[in-house]
């Protein structure tokens, strides 16, 4: 090999290597970003853009993609993901949509990142799914701690939408909740009405496992008129200040949360987008810092993405947060 030769070569690899640096890692997100309800999705991509403009050297490119809230739209949005040879995906949908997509991560050795996936269904060994929300059984477990001890006695009104998440739920909460449960199960909102006023027996504490944000803010509505003094706990996902607007009290209407309070994430959210963060938010921004501190010391393979996640502890603007074998997060409920 001659000098001109070895110089081509040599600035060849320099110059691949320098790309392979600076080329940017491709993560994937599925979300219900169109219908009625996207407003309480629009957060994912506020917070995205929050975090890249606030972490320039790490490199991501970001793929959206809708799953509109069905499972065969959702598996749509896999595919061309997967079409894109994505190996990173956040799934900011509902467990029903999710549920023909979880058996191909493994197959397609795709690593999924749950925000707002919480059946029990997708707990499993090395299943290449990991959640940063609480699975179903745990998310239950907190809020029945929170209840039993507030209440001998509440109303649940059961709703038909997500039903692989809210049947889940609500037989969760029975295990758990020590109490009497005046149940109420919806079918069509004018029918759901008249049962609400005739079944309805003077409960101080309601538990709206309701995954339709407008159905949950006149049901609650209807509530209020009916017993001003009500408490009513709303789905973790509604917390957001498009949806607490709506109420037309907004008395002792409250959610649980996953994330200690920090000013400086508040602040600039807000100050950058004119409202508070909702749950998406903070479970974006937290998963993409846990992400950044896995890229930073560990191959960008899903693989060894996926062992470095579950073997170590992660410090965030929020928490400190580990995973356990099954990929669950350890974490708490907090009430507000």
């Amino acid at each position: 090999m001659n000098k001109k030769t070895f110089f081509i070569s040599f600035m060849v690899v320099i110059i691949v290597t320098i790309y392979i640096i600076n080329k940017p890692i491709k993560i994937g997100i599925i979300g219900n970003f169109s219908g009625d309800e996207t407003f309480t999705t629009q957060d994912v991509v506020r917070s995205v853009n929050l975090f890249l403009s606030e972490n320039k050297q790490v490199k991501l490119k970001i793929y959206y993609e809708d799953a509109s809230g069905n499972p065969d739209s959702a598996l749509v949005a896999y595919n061309n993901l997967k079409k894109k040879n994505i190996k990173i995906i956040l799934f900011s949908t509902d467990s029903t949509s999710f549920k023909p997509i979880y058996p191909l991560l493994k197959k397609d050795k795709i690593l999924g990142i749950g925000i707002s996936i919480s059946h029990d269904s997708y707990t499993n060994e090395d299943d290449w799914f990991i959640r940063v929300s609480l699975n179903n059984k745990n998310e239950q477990k907190k809020i029945s701690d929170f209840l039993n001890k507030k209440t001998k006695k509440i109303l649940v009104i059961k709703s038909y939408e997500n039903s692989l998440y809210i049947n889940n739920a609500f037989e969760n909460f029975k295990k758990f909740y020590n109490g009497d449960i005046n149940l109420i199960t919806l079918d069509k909102i004018t029918s759901s009405i008249k049962k609400i006023k005739s079944l309805y027996n003077g409960e101080n504490y309601a538990y709206l496992l309701i995954n339709s944000v407008n159905k949950t803010v006149l049901i609650s509505n209807l509530l209020k008129r009916l017993n001003p003094e009500i408490n009513i706990i709303v789905l973790s996902w509604f917390n957001d200040d498009e949806i607490t607007n709506l109420f037309d009290n907004h008395n002792n209407i409250f959610s649980l949360t996953y994330f200690q309070q920090n000013p400086d994430f508040l602040k600039t959210f807000k100050k950058k987008y004119n409202k508070n963060p909702n749950i998406y938010a903070y479970l974006t921004y937290e998963t993409l810092e846990i992400l950044s501190q896995t890229f930073k010391n560990t191959k960008n393979n899903p693989k060894d993405i996926k062992n470095y996640i579950l073997n170590n502890s992660f410090t965030t603007s929020f928490d400190t947060v580990e995973f356990d074998k099954y990929g669950e997060i350890k974490r708490t409920l907090r009430s507000e």
